[in-house]
Order: structure tokens, then sequence, then C-alpha cells
């Protein structure tokens, strides 16, 4: 085996002797950071120590170093022109004697004077959108494309002035940015929603830096698209406040008093993940008439509205809030049995229209009955929520309503059972009957971190492998470890998502969350321990994916844009001095050496033209990949379009061309990259083609729908890899013996698509492709 490789570092600004003092080494980067000159001074240890003092507790650095080995210390570097404060890093070398120094501006201005023409340019190579401002950001001086693109405003609008303010979703992110602006302070990093690329806004990262272009003082601004990241985030925080409150809801009917109502907190629950500002929760049941009724255990407070909403309250309060006419919105949720979500109730045919003095005007309106198998045991009802509600919310309230059923059946059962009068008695009821009903497994220790609860469901919680003595020390150690400073949310609750091994060595995710309640006979444990096992395991693999794609548009953007920078020059030179040779060659006479020269000068001419073709269609990718190119559309004719294009490429021998629309028919295309487009798909359909072979275009156009077709009797592709195709620089496996780059169709797909077309290929080997494309509107 081969030695490991030992890294030394050689990134030093200052090494000192500590013997002699003697300066061994100073960085070109200080010079280049703080000025050249500011240096000449620093001739040995004893010379900076007088402008860079140690704070007294440390001495100086001869006594400093060898005590301390390592040293951190901020200071400020003087001379009778400047202060500039610096943190600087240190250690001791005691083989060499030395002493070796990185010294970091913290707010010094950079002394890099960038020009105009570089800060355009580095601008205009950036994958990111990126924008440069005046000091004040009061003028913008430079974009690049990236940035154009995103803008949700026309350029016309922007061009009369704008606030940049106005981009900031947030203003508070807004107000940090100008605080910086005036401050001393070279850069910040902001993750902000800004009014860029589509509607509602986007998530960015952005770096703002403060640089000196040509003696001027501007901030350069560089954008990262993190909305997908952001909006993952989120939906992972809803997750977890639905299945906190859950557990908070869950904890209140368990450790409730005369003095608490659990519905109230139930509630709050359901407010607070839905955002609607009214709400209530109620009981469906049959009076003794038969007559259908609806008791409500908790309401929103509305006596904020005034002396008739106050009113209003107390008449229901009288009445024990119960309410038997149903001929309204939340009336047509419990007769229907069905959800109810109206955003214009004036509008719907269960509203009467009728408002009740003191009752807040509706706006919008969501009723979810609450079934116990198909009989309407209860209603939970908003109202009012900003932007009104959705599917998403019906969702996300689903484990509410299973909730509230099951706290519906505990309660009743709890009433009818004359055995379990006492309070304590009450609540184990409770208890057991939640337990039983819930697929989490429900868990109370005592002081002592005795089992006082263990529901049935933790027997299949760990698998039938585990005895229950070892099943129950494992889930008293989750509990314990769960119950510490780390996984801490607010007084009394913590929560962990922890990975645990079966008896088989499998690995499982368990979420558990637990609440502490102090009581006079001491303090008990609540825990709700659920199998996430799955959704880790999504959202693990939707991570890794996520890294993956961003992995691989890096690379590709990176290398498409070697090609098309770097390799163009290289081969126009290459292309002129082969011209040069080829000139002089013709001058010589009939010889064979003539004979071979011209050979090989034939084949690096073509070897050049397949190098340029790759660098072309490179280009074309790289325009097209992230389907941000401007079309330049233009009414022209459908049908004169194909003629003239088979016609002025002169592939009248190789192509048959087929008309079934009219000849007046239009279409609005960027003529230039369609062209383009069905080039590739006849140069394709000619190259894989046998000798003497046509391909056969054919064109159709009606008022609903229109496109194209091009057909081959060529070699075909394998059917497994038709959805590669499209795929860069992937080529059929049995296409090796044709010239191509693997980019073409990628371009043909962007174009068509860029055109809100849709493509499609079918292909049988030994019998030739067809590829056909249709637009749905003109």
């Amino acid at each position: 085996m081969k030695n490991q490789l030992i890294t030394y570092t050689d990134n030093e600004d200052l090494i000192f002797s500590l013997s002699s003092g003697e300066l061994l080494k100073i960085s070109s980067r200080l010079k280049t950071l703080f000025g050249a000159k500011f240096w000449e001074k620093i001739l040995d240890l004893n010379s900076y120590e007088g402008i860079a003092c140690l704070s007294p507790d440390l001495d100086s650095r001869l006594v400093a170093y060898p005590k301390y080995m390592d040293l951190k210390v901020s200071y400020e570097l003087t001379d009778t022109d400047k202060r500039l404060k610096v943190v600087e890093y240190g250690w001791y070398n005691p083989k060499a004697d030395t002493i070796h120094l990185l010294i970091f501006p913290v707010a010094v201005e950079s002394n890099f004077n960038l020009t105009h023409d570089l800060i355009v340019d580095l601008l205009d190579k950036l994958v990111d959108p990126a924008v440069l401002f005046n000091r004040e950001m009061s003028n913008v001086i430079v974009t690049n494309y990236n940035l154009i693109s995103c803008l949700n405003n026309r350029l016309s609008e922007l061009g009369k002035g704008f606030q940049v303010s106005d981009f900031f979703l947030e203003k508070l992110d807004y107000q940090s940015l100008l605080f910086w602006v005036y401050s001393n302070e070279i850069s910040i990093q902001l993750r902000s929603k800004l009014d860029l690329k589509k509607k509602g806004g986007c998530w960015f990262d952005v770096s703002f830096s403060k640089i000196k272009i040509e003696e001027d003082y501007c901030i350069l601004a560089i954008l990262k698209d993190v909305d997908e990241q952001v909006s993952l985030s989120q939906i992972q925080e809803k997750r977890n406040l639905i299945f906190s409150r859950l557990s908070e809801v869950q904890i209140s009917f368990l450790s409730k008093s005369k003095y608490f109502n659990p519905y109230q907190h139930f509630l709050d629950a359901i407010l607070d993940v839905s955002k609607a500002k009214y709400g209530f929760v109620g009981e469906v049941s049959q009076s003794e008439g038969s007559a259908r009724l609806m008791k409500i255990h908790a309401v929103t407070d509305f006596s904020f509205e005034g002396k008739d909403a106050v009113d209003l309250l107390e008449k229901l309060k009288n009445d024990q809030f119960i309410f038997r006419h149903f001929d309204n919105l939340f009336g047509a949720s419990i007769r229907l049995g069905k959800v109810i979500c109206e955003n214009n109730p004036k509008r719907s045919p269960y509203s009467k229209n009728v408002h009740v003095p003191g009752h807040p005007i509706i706006e919008n309106f969501l009723g979810i009955p609450i079934l116990k198998r198909k009989e309407v045991v209860g209603l939970i009802g908003l109202g009012n929520k900003e932007g009104g509600f959705s599917q998403s919310d019906v969702d996300d309230l689903s484990p509410f309503a299973t909730t509230y059923s099951v706290i519906l059946d505990a309660i009743k059962t709890e009433v009818r059972s004359e055995e379990f009068r006492r309070e304590s008695s009450e609540k184990s009821l409770i208890l057991s009957t939640l337990g039983e009903h819930s697929p989490d497994t429900i868990a109370v220790l005592d002081s002592a971190n005795r089992f006082q609860l263990l529901t049935p469901a933790y027997k299949k919680l760990l698998g039938p492998g585990l005895g229950d003595e070892l099943i129950q020390s494992k889930i008293r150690h989750l509990i314990l470890k769960t119950h510490t400073p780390k996984y801490h949310q607010f007084k009394g609750n913590y929560r962990s998502r922890l990975k645990v091994k079966l008896y088989d060595q499998e690995e499982m995710w368990l979420e558990t969350s637990i609440n502490v309640v102090e009581r006079e006979q001491g303090e008990i444990t609540i825990a709700f321990i659920r199998d996430v096992t799955r959704q880790m395991q999504q959202e693990i693999s939707l991570k890794s994916s996520l890294e993956k794609e961003i992995e691989f548009k890096n690379f590709l953007s990176d290398f498409l844009s070697l090609v098309s920078h770097d390799f163009k020059t290289p081969l126009a030179t290459l292309n002129s001095s082969l011209d040069i040779g080829m000139h002089y060659l013709n001058q010589i006479g009939n010889t064979v050496i003539k004979e071979k020269l011209e050979r090989h000068f034939n084949k690096m001419s073509s070897e050049i033209n397949i190098l340029q073709n790759l660098v072309s269609h490179s280009l074309d990718y790289n325009r097209f990949a992230t389907k941000d190119s401007i079309l330049s559309k233009s009414k022209i004719s459908f049908v004169d379009f194909f003629n003239n294009l088979i016609n002025g490429k002169d592939f009248t021998d190789s192509v048959s061309f087929k008309n079934f629309c009219l000849e007046d028919f239009t279409v609005y295309w960027d003529a230039f990259l369609m062209e383009r487009a069905v080039l590739n798909l006849i140069a394709n359909g000619i190259k894989y083609n046998p000798e003497n072979g046509k391909v056969e275009i054919e064109i159709f156009g009606t008022p609903e729908t229109h496109g194209f077709s091009v057909s081959d009797a060529g070699i075909g592709i394998p059917n497994e890899e038709i959805t590669y195709i499209f795929t860069p620089f992937f080529r059929a496996s049995n296409s090796s013996e044709f010239q191509g780059s693997g980019l073409g169709l990628g371009i043909v797909k962007n174009v068509i698509e860029g055109h809100e077309g849709e493509i499609f290929v079918e292909s049988k080997i030994g019998e030739g492709t067809r590829v056909s494309v249709h637009f749905n509107k003109r």
C-alpha cells in the first residue's frame, strides 16, 4: 500500500523567526490588499509589534505564541496614514522556532481596482442573475441576461424609474439592505423573497458586495435561486407544525382540568394551521324528537366587533351554544356529509345571504364534517382566510378531523361509563380510548420513569421479533433521549427524530413528541411516538435527487461554456492555417508527396468540421437548455415556410413533401429558430436513410391544431432508448457508424417547447423513425 500523501501549508501572510525576530516571509496578498507601501516599514518582528500591538493580557508575540501555540486576536494596524481593523490567526512551530500569521481585514476597502470592461465580461459569464448598482443604488450600471430574463415587469416600465424596495416582498429584508449600504461592512448575505421569475415571487440567496471600479464605488448583487429548497423547507415546517399542534391537542385532552377548555385549545390549533380568522368546532347529535342539532364546543371570540357582537355571544351562551337550523353553509356540510369550500358565499346556493346583527361578515368559508362511518357526528367550521381556502387546507386539517372524531367518540364513551366517575378514572378512559384508536404509540411515565400507560400500538412499532420487556426498554430509552436540551422546543415540550435498529438489523426512523406535566403528586411525562421511516426516506431521496440535479446542471453549464468560449478561436486558427497550407500545396506540381499531403490535409479539414459542428451545437444547446432564450416571433405562411426551406436548401431530390393544410394558413414563429430545428430533423433523416431513400415531410393545419412530421426509412432507434434521445450527448447504441454530437435533438425539443409545442418520436429497428410535432394553437 502507498504511503498517505501529506500536505503542508504555504499560505501564511507573515513568518517571523522567534529567536532572531527576522521577517522570513510576507505574502503578495497583503501587499495587494492593503498596499505595498504600508508594509515597507515591516523589517522584523519588533517593527511589526510597533504597528500591531496585542492586548496587555497577552503581552508580546514573543511571549504569547510559545505559551498558547495557537491564537486568534483582533487589533488595529496603525501608522501615520490609516487605522485598519484586522483579525490575526497564528500558530507557533517549535521545531523551526517560527511564528506563522494569517491576516484578514474586518472592514477595509479593497485595493483591487476593477475595470468597467472586466466587470461587464464577468457578469456576462455568470450563470446566476447579477446586477451592478452605483454606491447609493440609485442607478443600474450593468445587468446580465440571466437577471433580465427573471423580470416580471416590462422594461418600458422599469425604464421610467423604479424603487429597489418594490422587488423585496419582505420589507424588513430591504431595511437590512439599506442599513448595510450605509455601514462600513463590505458584504451582506440575504435570503429573501423577490418579485422575480414568476407571479408571487421567488426565494433567492442574494450576495451584496461593495467593490471599486475605476475609482468609483459600486454595489454588486448576485442572486441564487433557492425557491425549490425553501418550498421544501416550508412544507416540512407545515408538517412539523401540524404534528406539534396535534400532539398538544391530544395532551390537552389527557391533562385537562375543570379550569381548562381543551376544545378551545383544539380550535386554536386549527386556526394556527389554517390561518383562518374565525372558526368553531361542534358536536352533531339527535335530540329526543329525532331532530338534528349541533352543540358548539369552542368558537372564536368576536366580541371586539362591537355591542351587537357582544349581545349575540351572550344570546348564544344562554342557548348553551346549540344550533337547530341548518339552512346555511355549515348546515349544508352537515346535511350533505361533505366538505363545503366556498370562497364567494354570496353566490353560494347554500347561503341565505341574511346578515345576523353582530355576526362577522363571512368573506369565505370552509366546512369539514366529522364522520363516524357515514354518520356526521361533528363539524369544523372556518371563515375569512386571507386569499381564500383550497384543497390543501382540507388535506392539512384531515388529521385534526380524525382526532376530533376519536375525541368525540372517547368522550361519549366516557359519559356513558358510570364506573369512571372520578376524575382520574375519566382521564384514564379517554386516554385508553385514544390509545386504541390512534396508530401512534402513547406512553406515560411517572417521575421515576416507570410506565403508567403504554398503548397496544407499541407492539407493532418495533416489530414482532422483540419481546415486550426489550421493546419497553427501547421506548423508555427513546423518551429519555428526547427529554434533553438538544430536542427542547418550548416550555415542557420536546421533539426528536431518531434512527432505531430493529432485531433483524433493519433501521427505522421514529418521531417522538413528549410533554412534561407538573402535578401535585409529581412530574409525569406524556409521549407520542410514530413511525416516520417512509417520510424520512422520501425526504432524503428528494434531497439527494436535488443535489445530483444541481451538480449535473453546473457541470453541463461549465462544460458548454468551455466549449463555446475556449474552442472557437483555436478552431478558427487551425482552419485558417489549413487554408494557407492548401494554398501553398496547390503551387507544387503533382508528386506522390503532394498526394499524401492532400489526403492528410483533407482528413484534418474533415475533423475540424466535426469539431466546429460540436461547438455550434454546444452554443445552441447552451442557449436553449434553460429555456430562457428570447423568441423573435413574426407572422409567416406555414406552407411557404416549408416550400422555401426544401427548395432553398436543395432538398428536392432527397425529400418528399406532402401538404394537408390550406394555402393561406399562417403561424407566429421565430422563423430562424424553427428553420434550425426542422433542418436538424431533415439532416438526421437523410443521414440515417438508405442510399437513394427519401425523407418524408408532412404538414397539416386546422383552426384547432397544426404541425408537421419528418419520417425516414433508416436504421431506427431501440425502443428502450427512445426516452433518452433528447438527453444532451446521448446517442443511440446502433448509431456509432454515423457522425453526430448528441446535442441536436435536445436543441430541437427546446425550440419546439419554446413555441408551446409537443414533440413525439416513433421508431422501429430496421424500419425507420417518425418525429411528429404538434401545436394546439396558432
